[in-house]
């Protein structure tokens, strides 16, 4: 698979997460789906739309670009995110409609064994998810093996590559 189709197709993802996302920037809810769902959700969310989670999360963003490109060693998401921490225990953002995530509840999980005959009842959906996610993984291995080794000046052999990796 040449380089401007790898790239194009992780560009794709990255569009769709990001489109996912926009919700939460404002205010709402993540939504799921291909474009021409995720546009109409986008625009329904638009409801929930609160301007100090917009200002939060556009600068926050701003905020890790910038010290990405003028100095990569601060580790500006961690800082962030405590920061954003104390804002949430200390001005109550919360009842200014800021969402948080929710906390997560105390203890260990339980063990499950899945329920095979859900695959079994939608085989047909089963294995096109997990075709789907398996070359999505493999095109970004791929992806980023072949960037690694553009940067050290190396070449890499694609179906070598896809041998190791089954």
């Amino acid at each position: 698979v040449s380089s401007p189709v790898m790239g194009g197709f992780i560009s794709g993802i990255g569009a769709e997460i990001i489109l996912m996302q926009v919700p939460k920037l404002f205010g709402g809810n993540a939504v799921h789906g291909e474009l021409f769902v995720l546009i109409p959700a986008i625009i329904r969310e638009t409801d929930s739309f609160n301007l100090l989670s917009l200002i939060l999360g556009i600068s926050t963003i701003i905020i890790i670009l910038f010290f990405k490109k003028k100095s990569p060693l601060i580790p500006m998401t961690v800082i962030l995110m405590a920061l954003g921490a104390v804002l949430a225990v200390f001005t109550g953002i919360t009842e200014m409609g800021v969402k948080l995530l929710e906390a997560p509840t105390p203890g260990m999980f339980g063990l499950v064994i899945p329920d095979i005959s859900k695959i079994l009842s939608y085989p047909d959906e089963f294995f096109t998810a997990a075709f789907t996610v398996a070359l999505v993984v493999t095109s970004e291995t791929l992806l980023s093996t072949r960037s690694f080794a553009l940067k050290r000046g190396d070449r890499i052999n694609g179906r070598r590559e896809l041998e190791a990796y089954t």
